[in-house]
């Protein structure tokens, strides 16, 4: 009979930090203490890389001998259990979450003032129209920080805030005082980024994280369907009129497995993050300011929906009966989203059906709170000056020079 691999739990050691202060590739190990590696079996385990899901990014690691200090402090029955890392390794892949649970500030209350977050990404161009691979750009730690890098892309992280202003004023201070690394590129946001001097197109995400209420119900759904009822709304009413102001090449983002398309997300326990939307908000602030809030909106709707109807799982879970949140939106037909939002062409997306999801939109309790940057949203993707051009897509004209769209 096969033997269940335990569930490893990450630990952040400071003997391994002091080691990669010396040898960088520390950086790129899991030590285990013997009693976990016999556990998992590897019968050459100084050349066997695990992959690790961590809530926040995945990365392969060589697994190493755990060091002593590192097995006594915790005790070797627990060893077994532990993969020990560095604190740079463990903040990648695991984000805030540890404090995140801790303070619970991605825990809301029923449907208010659900939190906010993101970690939207954008390309940095040379002079001669190349984007470099944005992790060069920055050393091995600081490309985990608030303003890093996740591969090709620089990434924000900024901190996560109950206000959407607060989280666009996170973004505007990040942008001003953290961009010493990045300041001789251009910044360009977008759904995609490609020159004819580059081998590849970067794909530019602008994936926004939203907390969960503070309902038993929410919180103790560990299979997370709940969270993905609440991006299917998401899905038609932002993500489809956003198929209209697009740029450049959104399909090309959406060919790639599933990065970016129909009800792409991550869960967790205590939030989910929302991956359909490209990294075109970020290129300006109104943008940003109208898009982030119009799916805050939705979400707190969908919670307090769910709310009003006593937390009543069948209320999200069924999709036939008249009485559910798909139904009570008054969505269209899930192939027929799936199928713009994945094509993502803006002929496809006429500006009647953009004015049939406003009054979606107005129908929600939430509208009266968000009318302003809803109505912002709504007209953005009808304007006859959307998709932005290509000169437009610089981040620094908004965030830095405060130039206006």
């Amino acid at each position: 009979m096969k033997k269940e691999k335990m569930q490893l739990t990450l630990v952040p050691s400071p003997e391994m930090d002091r080691l990669a202060q010396r040898v960088a590739t520390e950086h790129e190990k899991i030590r285990m203490s013997k009693r976990a590696r016999i556990f998992y079996g590897p019968s050459n385990w100084q050349k066997i890389y695990l992959k690790i899901h961590g809530a926040h990014n995945e990365k392969n690691l060589r697994i190493g001998q755990a060091i002593q200090r590192d097995i006594k402090k915790h005790g070797p029955q627990t060893a077994r259990q532990l993969g020990f890392v560095t604190t740079a390794t463990y903040e990648y892949l695991m984000g805030k979450r540890e404090r995140a649970i801790n303070d619970s500030i991605w825990i809301s209350e029923p449907s208010e003032k659900i939190t906010v977050g993101c970690d939207p990404e954008f390309a940095l161009v040379g002079e001669d129209g190349i984007a470099i691979y944005a992790d060069s750009a920055f050393s091995y730690d600081a490309k985990f920080g608030k303003l890093g890098s996740d591969g090709p892309c620089a990434e924000l992280r900024p901190d996560a805030s109950t206000s959407t202003e607060e989280l666009i004023k996170n973004i505007e201070t990040l942008f001003k005082n953290s961009a010493g690394p990045i300041e001789k590129y251009k910044w360009i946001g977008g759904a995609t980024y490609a020159h004819p001097g580059m081998q590849r197109k970067y794909s530019i995400g602008g994936h926004l994280h939203f907390g969960l209420p503070n309902l038993p119900e929410v919180l103790n759904n560990k299979n997370f369907i709940l969270q993905r009822r609440v991006g299917r709304i998401l899905d038609e009413l932002v993500a489809l009129p956003l198929v209209r102001i697009d740029t450049p090449n959104p399909d090309a983002r959406r060919g790639l497995l599933n990065y970016g398309k129909f009800e792409d997300m991550k869960t967790y326990e205590y939030k989910f993050e929302w991956r359909v939307p490209s990294g075109l908000w970020l290129v300006h602030k109104d943008i940003a300011l109208a898009v982030i809030n119009t799916a805050k909106a939705v979400v707190e709707e969908s919670w307090k929906r769910f709310s009003d109807r006593d937390c009543n799982k069948d209320f999200m879970l069924n999709t036939n009966d008249g009485d559910n949140l798909i139904a009570s939106f008054n969505c269209m037909d899930t192939e027929t989203v799936r199928r713009l939002i994945n094509e993502a062409k803006p002929a496809s997306v006429d500006t009647n059906l953009i004015h049939t999801v406003h009054g979606k939109l107005k129908n929600m309790s939430t509208y009266c709170i968000y009318k302003s940057d809803i109505d912002n949203f709504i007209k953005m993707c009808c304007s006859t000056s959307m998709p932005l051009k290509t000169n437009q897509l610089e981040l620094r004209e908004s965030w830095v020079h405060n130039k206006s769209l």
